[in-house]
C-alpha cells in the first residue's frame, strides 16, 4: 500500500520538479528485487538423479519449484558436498559488489541462521541491504528463506535445480523503504520472485522505477515460470529496457515458437536483449545490431560447475552498462566474470577470481 502512495505522489507532483532535479546524475548503479536463497550442492550421476527429475516432470539441466516435502526427500537421498548463500539475483549482486559497483538489494529474509548468513554474504562485499526479515521463532526450516538444491552431473558439469520458495517470494509480508530507489540507474527484477502473491507488487515497482527514470532489466529465470506466467512475463518484458534470457526461455515466451523468430519479435520492442547460450557464449541484440560474445573458456575440461555462470555474465554486463561501456565490451566483461564462475564449485566465485577476471578484461580490451 505504501508503494502505491509513493507512485501516486510522483505521478501527481513530477511535472513540478525542476529541470535540475530531473537531470540530476544518479549516484548508484543497480537496485535489485531478488530472492533470499540458501543453496545446497550435490554431485551425482544422471542415472541416480533421473527418477527424481522424472517425478517432477523435469529433465537433467532443468530447474523447477517444488514443495518442501520434495526438498526433504532429496536431502535424505543424497549427501551434499557444500552449502552456501545463493539465488540468481543475489549471485549477480555479489559479483557486482566485488567489482565495486554501487548495488542495493531488496528481498524478504528470515531472522534464523539461513537468513542472517544470506544477508551477511552480500553486505560483506558492499551491497546495500534493503531486505526485511521475518522472525522464524520456531526455527522451522519450512518457514525460512528459499532453498535451492543444486545437483551437478558429469556431462558438461550440468546442474539441475529444485527450488523451494519458503517466505522469500511474498514481498507483501513486510514494508520496504523505497526512498533511495531514485538514486539508481537500473532496476533489476528476477523471474524467480514472481508469484500470484507478488504480481501486483512487481508491476507497481516497475511503474514506480520507470517514473523515476530507471532502466528496467528483467530475467524470466526459467521456462517453467514462463509457462506458468507467460502473459505476465511478456508484459514485463515489453516494459523492460534490458532482457536477460536464454534460447529456451525466448521460445517459451512465444509458446514454443522457434527462438530466432521469437528473438526478432522481442527485439522490436526491447532496447537490449542479452541471450546467454552456455558453451556457445552469448548474443546481444540491440535494434539492428547483433553482437556475438565468445566464451572465455574454450576447453570443457576446465569447466568445474556451470552454476552461477549466467548470473556472472549479467553482473559483468550490468557493470559495463552502468559505467559507460559499449554493449560489446559490456558483454565481454560478462563473459570474463561468467568464466570465473565456471572455474570453481559454487555459484559465487571468490573475490580474488572476480578481481582477476576484471584485470584480465581490462588488460585485453580497449574500453569504450
Amino acid at each position: 500500500m505504501r508503494l502505491l502512495y509513493i507512485i501516486f505522489f510522483y505521478i501527481i507532483f513530477s511535472p513540478f520538479l525542476t529541470l535540475a532535479q530531473e537531470q540530476q546524475q544518479k549516484e548508484n548503479d543497480v537496485i535489485i528485487l531478488g530472492q533470499a536463497v540458501y543453496d545446497t550442492i550435490f554431485k551425482t550421476t544422471e542415472r541416480e538423479l533421473l527418477p527424481f527429475v522424472q517425478a517432477q516432470e523435469m529433465y537433467i539441466g532443468d530447474s523447477r519449484k517444488v514443495s518442501y516435502n520434495v526438498i526433504q526427500e532429496l536431502e535424505q537421498s543424497f549427501v551434499p558436498i557444500m552449502t552456501a548463500p545463493g539465488g540468481s539475483a543475489a549471485n549477480m549482486a555479489y559479483a557486482l559488489g566485488v567489482l565495486d559497483a554501487k548495488v542495493g538489494f531488496y528481498s524478504v529474509s528470515s531472522t534464523d541462521a539461513w537468513g542472517t548468513e544470506f544477508v551477511k554474504s552480500l553486505t560483506n562485499v558492499g551491497v546495500k541491504d534493503f531486505t526485511r526479515s521475518i522472525e522464524n521463532a520456531d526455527q522451522d526450516d519450512s518457514k525460512t528463506i528459499s532453498r535451492v538444491l543444486v545437483f551437478i552431473t558429469p556431462t558438461n558439469a550440468e546442474r539441475t535445480m529444485f527450488a523451494y520458495d519458503g517466505i522469500s517470494t511474498d514481498f507483501n509480508k513486510v514494508e520496504f523503504d523505497f526512498s533511495e530507489v531514485q538514486n539508481y540507474k537500473v532496476a533489476y527484477i528476477e523471474g524467480y520472485i514472481f508469484s500470484d502473491l507478488n504480481k501486483k507488487f512487481i508491476f507497481n515497482f516497475i511503474k514506480f522505477a520507470k517514473s523515476l527514470g530507471l532502466k528496467i532489466a528483467f530475467s524470466p529465470s526459467s521456462t517453467h515460470l514462463i509457462n506458468s506466467y507467460r502473459n505476465d512475463f511478456i508484459k514485463i518484458a515489453n516494459q523492460s529496457d534490458i532482457l536477460f534470457t536464454r534460447p529456451a526461455e525466448i521460445s517459451a515466451l512465444f509458446d514454443g515458437a522457434e527462438s530466432e523468430h521469437s528473438l526478432k519479435k522481442l527485439a522490436a520492442k526491447i532496447n537490449t536483449i542479452v541471450m546467454t547460450m552456455g558453451e556457445e557464449g552469448a548474443v546481444i541484440v540491440q535494434g539492428a545490431k547483433r553482437i556475438t560474445i565468445p566464451p572465455m573458456i574454450q576447453d570443457k575440461k576446465n569447466i568445474i560447475d556451470t552454476t552461477g555462470a549466467g548470473d556472472g555474465f549479467a553482473a559483468g554486463f550490468l557493470y559495463g552498462y552502468t559505467h559507460g561501456y559499449d554493449i560489446e565490451n559490456s558483454g565481454k566483461l560478462g563473459a570474463y566474470i561468467a568464466a570465473a564462475a565456471l572455474k570453481q564449485l559454487s555459484a559465487r566465485p571468490s573475490k580474488e577470481m572476480i578481481q582477476k577476471s576484471m584485470s584480465e578484461f581490462l588488460n585485453s580490451t580497449k574500453v569504450q
